[in-house]
């Protein structure tokens, strides 16, 4: 299968900005649109033990590569700065986020915080120290 993005900017009701549809389409089945038609690429993709999508049901525990690879190829084929904003947030939403992960606001650093009753950790625990013992 040669799979390609097929990306369609459509106008909003108030202008105010501009939606992509991002359709998987295979160039082996036919070379004109409607004809190679997979499914169009969800937003976000999250692997559980039940599909989710068509998508996930198409390509299975390989869907997040395989949208990653699209992703990267039609990064480097469009000219188009707005449609690439696009691609980039998507290729960002499919990367997985760390768990814990904050800036400590005394030396900028990033640091894995634990929860507290009341909230979370904000200073990581060698600003922490040297605090106490000053």
């Amino acid at each position: 299968m040669k799979l390609r993005l097929r990306i369609t900017k459509k106008e909003t009701k108030d202008h105010s900005k501009t939606q992509y549809k991002f359709a998987v389409i295979d160039k082996d089945k036919s070379k004109s649109y409607p004809e190679n038609f997979v499914c169009m690429l969800p937003k976000s993709i999250k692997l559980k033990s039940k599909p989710v999508n068509i998508f996930e049901k198409v390509f299975g525990e390989d869907s997040i590569e395989i949208a990653k690879d699209l992703l990267k190829k039609a990064l480097r084929l469009r000219p188009d700065s707005e449609t690439k904003r696009e691609i980039r947030d998507r290729l960002k939403n499919l990367e997985p986020k760390p768990k814990n992960l904050a800036k400590c606001t005394v030396c900028k650093k990033v640091f894995e915080y634990k929860k507290y009753r009341y909230g979370r950790q904000k200073i990581c625990t060698v600003c922490r120290n040297k605090r106490l013992l000053d």
